[in-house]
Parts: C-alpha cells; sequence; structure tokens
C-alpha cells in the first residue's frame, strides 16, 4: 500500500462519520433557496412543523392548511427522510412550532418570481424580522454618479442589480469592473425609475377618467330612472283624471232585452216543470186505476200544487210580456 493511500485512509478514520439524516440535515442551512433580487415578499415558505408548502403567513409562524388549524398546539411530524420527503431537497428538522411562542426563521423553499408569478399580492402580509430578506428598491435619483451607488450598495449588490436589469448581459458583468457596472446600473436604475413614475402618474390619471365616467354613467342613469318614473306618474294620473270625468251611459235597449231574456228563460222552465209534473201524475193514475177515498186525498192535494204552479208560470209569462 502506497503513502497516498494510507494517508487516505487516515482522512477518513479522522472524518468524523454522520448518518445520512444528519448529513442531509447539516446540509440544509446552506440549501436556503432566498432569492436576493425578489426578496422575501415572493417567497415560497415550507411549513414550519410538516414537510408541506406553507400557506398561511402568521407573522411568527409559516404553516400549512393542516398545521395551521392546529397553531395553538404542539404538532409532531417528523420528516420521514431524503427518499419520502415530498418535498424532495435538504431542510432543518420540522419543530413543534406552537404559534406565537418564538419567531421562526422559516425554510424558504423558492421563488414565485423566478418561476414567472410577479404580482404582489394584494394583501399587505407583515414578517417577522428573521424573514425578511432581499435587496430593497432604490431612489436611483438620490445618486448621483456610480460612486455613491457602489459605496451604498457594495460590490455584491451592484452585480446582482446589474444581471436583474440586463439579464441579456448577466454572463457579461461578472467580466466588468465594479466601478463600470456601477455607473451602468445608476444609469439603468433612473432610466428605469423615471419610467415607472410615468407609468404611474398615466395609471392614476387613467382610474381618475374611469372613476369620472363610472360616476358619469350612473348620474346619468339616476336621471333617466327619476324622468321615467315621473312619466310614469303622469300618465297614471291622467289616465285617473280621464276615467273619473268620463259620463256613464247606459244603453237602454240592451238592458231591455237583457230583463225580457231572463223572464222568458225561467217562464220556459217552469212550463217544461209543469209539463213533466203533469206526465208523471197521469202516469201514476193510468197505472193505478181507480184509487180509494184514502188515495184521492192526495191527487187532489197535487192537482191543486199544479195549478197553482201553472198560475204563477201564467204570471212570469205575462211579465216577460210586458216587462219595462
Amino acid at each position: 500500500m502506497g503513502c497516498a493511500a494510507v494517508a487516505l485512509d487516515d482522512e477518513v478514520e479522522a472524518r468524523p462519520m454522520r448518518c445520512p439524516g444528519c448529513e442531509w440535515r447539516l446540509l440544509a442551512a446552506s440549501n436556503d433557496h432566498r432569492c436576493m433580487v425578489h426578496g422575501h415578499k415572493f417567497a415560497m415558505f415550507k411549513c414550519d412543523s410538516c414537510c408541506d408548502v406553507a400557506t398561511w403567513n402568521c407573522y411568527s409562524n409559516h404553516y400549512c392548511e393542516r398545521c395551521h388549524n392546529q397553531a395553538s398546539e404542539e404538532k409532531h411530524y417528523p420528516c420521514p427522510g431524503p427518499e419520502k420527503c415530498p418535498l424532495g431537497m435538504r431542510h432543518p428538522p420540522n419543530e413543534t412550532a406552537k404559534h406565537s411562542t418564538a419567531d421562526f426563521r422559516s425554510f424558504c423553499l423558492g421563488c414565485t418570481a423566478c418561476l414567472g408569478c410577479v404580482e404582489e399580492a394584494d394583501v399587505d402580509l407583515r414578517y417577522n424580522e428573521k424573514n425578511v430578506f432581499g435587496f430593497q428598491q432604490k431612489d436611483w435619483l438620490d445618486f448621483s454618479d456610480g460612486a455613491q451607488v457602489l459605496k451604498f450598495l457594495g460590490e455584491v449588490e451592484v452585480r446582482v442589480w446589474l444581471k436583474k436589469m440586463q439579464p441579456d448581459l448577466a454572463t457579461e458583468v461578472d467580466d466588468l469592473s465594479v466601478e463600470l457596472c456601477a455607473e451602468r446600473l445608476l444609469l439603468l436604475g433612473a432610466t428605469a425609475y423615471k419610467k415607472s413614475l410615468e407609468e404611474a402618474r398615466i395609471r392614476a390619471l387613467e382610474a381618475e377618467r374611469e372613476s369620472f365616467e363610472m360616476e358619469e354613467r350612473y348620474r346619468l342613469q339616476e336621471k333617466a330612472r327619476v324622468e321615467a318614473e315621473k312619466a310614469e306618474r303622469s300618465f297614471w294620473a291622467q289616465t285617473d283624471k280621464d276615467y273619473v270625468r268620463s259620463p256613464v251611459v247606459l244603453d237602454w235597449r240592451t238592458l231591455h232585452e237583457e230583463r225580457r231574456s231572463k223572464a222568458s228563460f225561467r217562464s220556459l222552465a217552469r212550463w217544461t216543470q209543469v209539463e213533466m209534473n203533469s206526465e208523471r201524475l197521469h202516469k201514476r193514475r193510468l197505472r193505478k186505476g181507480t184509487a180509494g177515498k184514502r188515495e184521492q186525498l192526495p191527487d187532489s192535494r197535487k192537482m191543486l200544487n199544479l195549478q197553482r204552479l201553472q198560475m204563477e208560470v201564467q204570471l212570469d209569462a205575462d211579465q216577460a210580456h210586458y216587462v219595462w
């Protein structure tokens, strides 16, 4: 065995041995995917208590939906290991993360802006100091030359900002001098800042114009509605007035004919009833033949009723003839 092989074996023996899990956790701190260009507002955080993506920002902690429902409790959801972890990357151990007990430094999984989602959330989220990171936006008009920019930002941030503003020249930035990068950055920054101010002014004017048009449209609609209601009230008032003033004209001939028709109908109905009663009584007499005295008395009463009904029918007929 050569000296080099012996030295290599001695180095391996001297190096502390760790299990894959401990080695994974040890490397997690250097594997934080924080984007300093876009900052914490575009960061995707891991849940502090489990191996899931956080969907809740609760200032001191970041939680997924399940852990957020248990925020006030101590949670125990250990990572299943590098082979089974759903995140698929090294990360710090999961904590019990009881809400408001301490401010946690949440693990960052990536940047949404780098993935193409560059719109900031409408909600004004609050972050604890351990989760605030990234280069802040600058008012480039406050700098007079590249030297001030370099002094204020430093070499690293100057190069990062220049790569962000000129992504097509990102490969050439590292070969340029830091002074030249600062001068170019100031020029690009001032131009972009003026452009953003102009765009903001245009958006404000557009919003003011849309607001004025909306108010004017609402005013015209309200005016049209009031005029329509006024016209409808005027129409019904005139209609009621014409109805009240209209004379009542009676058609006496029509009323006379209607009354005669009703009287004739009643007379005809009673004549029909008389004929039916007479026919029924005649049939009964034919069936019984000659009846005794006890049977003659009811027949005589029926005859009297029949005669009285005939007299009423005659009176109705006379009234129908001489009505009106």
